[in-house]
């Protein structure tokens, strides 16, 4: 089942709270890339890529933790808040 980048958004910003964060921000980017590479008037090569990746910033009181991660798989993005989490639990207090 595919989600779409706003479920993702929402689901991680929901676990991060259920984890003990205070507040969550998430970014998600999307990038698209297409080349085509022609020689003597014939195409050479066509490339087609898509990257997409994570980053979240968790606020547990005042401490804070960031993470990233280019795999948005739902296992992995969990793994990645709850330890996010974790590390604003045991990180110094910022002095934002």
């Amino acid at each position: 089942m595919t989600h779409s980048l706003e479920d993702i958004t929402q689901q991680v910003i929901d676990r991060a709270k259920k984890s003990g964060a205070t507040a969550a921000d998430v970014m998600i980017r999307e990038d698209n890339t297409f080349s085509v590479t022609v020689r003597i008037a014939e195409i050479e090569t066509l490339k087609e890529a898509i990257s997409r990746s994570l980053m979240l910033r968790v606020f547990v009181g005042q401490r804070t933790a960031t993470s990233h991660t280019s795999d948005i798989s739902g296992p992995v993005v969990e793994r990645l808040v709850d330890e996010t989490v974790e590390s604003g639990r045991s990180n110094g207090k910022s002095r934002f």
